[in-house]
Formats: structure tokens, sequence, C-alpha cells
């Protein structure tokens, strides 16, 4: 968590979450979720689609800067890795993030919704 503070995981995660951000790629909004539950859901859906794609782009730019490694290209290498990085492993960690995030909400919803049973059948 420390590590996700510093890099400015919280940042990014601001400028993304926003209704505005599909409307500028041309995209159409989703529908609003009808319950906390689906919000959930699709939330934790988008965060593992968007964690799998940017982690096979780091594999594959990984074995791309490995390659470049081994016919003495150093500098390309390093530049390739560099981006890498902040172009697919900066996403991952900003995924994994929301992610955590997504699964501390429900559980403490079902927290709350067990006390409230407890509370209810007394």
């Amino acid at each position: 968590a420390v590590l996700y503070r510093w890099v400015g995981v919280g940042l990014v995660k601001r400028i993304v979450a926003t209704r505005l951000w599909p409307l500028m790629h041309g995209w159409k909004p989703p529908p609003k979720p009808r319950n906390r539950q689906e919000l959930l859901d699709r939330i934790e859906s988008a965060t593992i689609g968007a964690e799998v794609c940017h982690g096979a782009t780091f594999i594959l730019a990984s074995l791309v800067a490995l390659f470049l490694l081994a016919v003495g290209q150093f500098a390309e290498a390093a530049w390739i890795v560099a981006y890498n990085v902040l172009l697919n492993g900066y996403p991952v960690m900003l995924q994994r993030a929301n992610r955590g995030r997504v699964q501390q909400i429900r559980a403490s919803t079902c927290r709350g919704d067990l006390a409230s049973e407890r509370a209810s059948a007394y």
C-alpha cells in the first residue's frame, strides 16, 4: 500500500475513474449499476481484464528487452524496460490496488449485513 501511494496510484485512479474518461475516448459510458453488489462486480471484472491485458503486454515487452540484451543493445533494452514498467507494470499495480479495495468493501459490507442480521434475530 505504501508503494502504491509513493508512486501515485491514487492520483491516476482519480483521473480515470471519472465519467468523462470514456467520453474523452469516444466510448459510451456504461449504464449505472442497479445496486452496490452489481457495481462491485463490474469494477472487479474490469480490473481483472485490465490487469490481464497489461500483464500480457508486460511479459511480451520484457521478452523483447531480454532479446535486445542478448544481442548487446543495452540502451534500447533499458528504454524498453523503463517504459514497460511505466506503461504496463504501473497499471497492473493500480488494478491490484483497486481490486484489494473492492474486496475490503465487500468484507465490510458482509460484516455489516451479519451485524444487522444478529441484531434483528434478538
